[in-house]
């Protein structure tokens, strides 16, 4: 019988993280409910897919950042607010999985007040300058006392936490997974995609991100201006709180004269066939990335991504067979890769071949689900027992 999980996620805005919780919770979702400290887009997301959700809304607790530093006693009221109120819900499960580093923290509170394991799930690489010394020292020091274990995303996610001081011995990689039939192959319909783009006749690179800084857009803006006739097709949009870098792309592009090549189409439902659309596909962020989910996305409708080479992206990436790596931030490396690569269709459709075949040996859902099942059952199993109560008794409070 799969244990009875209470989700814990800080945001309701949908990223990469909130993609990975609805994967496991609709698995779940007959012993499961959902749990957002503020209310948006991600609760009617979830409520479609059949899965249940709380809001328990977390006030001050949203002003920390991830370069905060003592939190002021506005958090601290918040934070043990909405951990009494998801303690109180905590008591009719058997395990709390708390989704990001706000989360873990009202999560150790409620965990702690109603005896109920806790499992942390790290999208992040919790390295500085992106995270505060006080931020990696309350993460570490709440993984090792308050979390039954830490499941990352990756190798480099995992190293980088037991580098800060947790104990080895909870944390356990598993790898994001990706819902193969999504991301099925459709080449009529991403050519009519394309022509409804205008974009039917040029060659065209795609990067599928949310526009962040750190996602480097404009790394891609820079290289593609030195390669006469080539389109930029950006993908996503600022998500938290970024509108001003969206800003300084558009800059960029009208001081390069690329105006009429970079194409801004915001969020679209129609991923998986922009992802068919483009002639390559370019993921330039300038940090270190967790996991890149995109990256697997690509893969599986037969395009070798072209990735910096940081963080968890070199244990996603065969470079020269199933991808492409350059150095983070590298502008002109990444030009040379583009030029070669749209003079080489032949390698183009071979490493797509090879991608495909790669990342559906190696990032299926049913073993994401499956490993990361395994870890909260095995949480679960070491807490405490208790007697169950109706889910719905739970969420009426």
């Amino acid at each position: 019988m799969p244990p009875r999980v209470l989700f814990l996620n800080h945001s309701a805005t949908i990223g990469g993280a909130e993609f990975c919780l609805l994967d496991i919770a609709v698995h779940l979702r007959d012993s499961a409910l959902v749990v957002l400290l503020e209310d948006g887009p991600f609760r009617p997301r979830l409520e479609a897919a059949g899965v249940q959700v709380h809001v328990v809304k977390a006030g001050a607790l949203h002003k920390v950042r991830r370069d905060s530093t003592l939190p002021g006693i506005s958090v601290v009221a918040s934070l043990w607010r909405a951990g009494r109120i998801v303690a109180d819900i905590a008591r009719d499960f058997d395990v709390i999985h708390a989704n990001s580093q706000k989360a873990l923290m009202v999560g150790s509170v409620a965990g702690m007040r109603s005896r109920t394991p806790l499992v942390w799930h790290l999208h992040d690489i919790i390295d500085p300058p992106w995270f505060s010394r006080v931020n990696i020292m309350a993460d570490v020091m709440l993984a090792n006392h308050c979390a039954n274990r830490v499941l990352a995303v990756s190798q480099a996610t995992a190293k980088a936490v037991i580098r800060h001081g947790a104990d080895p011995s909870r944390v356990h990689v598993v790898y994001n997974g990706i819902d193969v039939s999504v991301f099925t192959r459709d080449a009529e319909r991403a050519a009519a995609a394309r022509q409804q783009l205008g974009l039917s006749h040029v060659p065209v690179v795609g990067c599928f991100s949310r526009l962040a800084e750190w996602k480097g857009q404009h790394i891609l803006i820079e290289a593609a201006a030195g390669i006469p006739d080539l389109h930029v097709l950006l993908v996503g949009g600022p998500l938290f709180n970024e509108q001003a870098y969206e800003q300084r792309l558009h800059e960029l592009v009208a001081a390069r004269g690329m105006e009429d090549r970079v194409h801004f189409v915001g969020q679209r439902s129609d991923v998986s066939l922009l992802l068919q659309a483009v002639d390559l596909v370019v993921h330039p962020s300038t940090a270190p990335e967790p996991f890149a989910r995109t990256l697997i996305e690509a893969m599986l409708v037969g395009k070798a991504p072209i990735a910096s080479a940081s963080g968890g992206v070199p244990e996603l990436i065969e470079s020269g067979h199933s991808g492409y790596l350059f150095p983070p931030g590298d502008a002109e490396a990444l030009k040379t890769i583009l030029t070669r690569l749209l003079a080489s269709p032949d390698e183009v459709e071979r490493a797509g071949v090879t991608a495909r075949d790669h990342a559906t040996r190696n990032f299926t859902m049913p073993a994401f689900v499956n490993g990361v099942t395994e870890q909260l059952q095995q949480a679960a199993s070491s807490g405490r027992k208790h007697r169950p109560r109706p889910m719905a008794s739970a969420v009426s409070q």
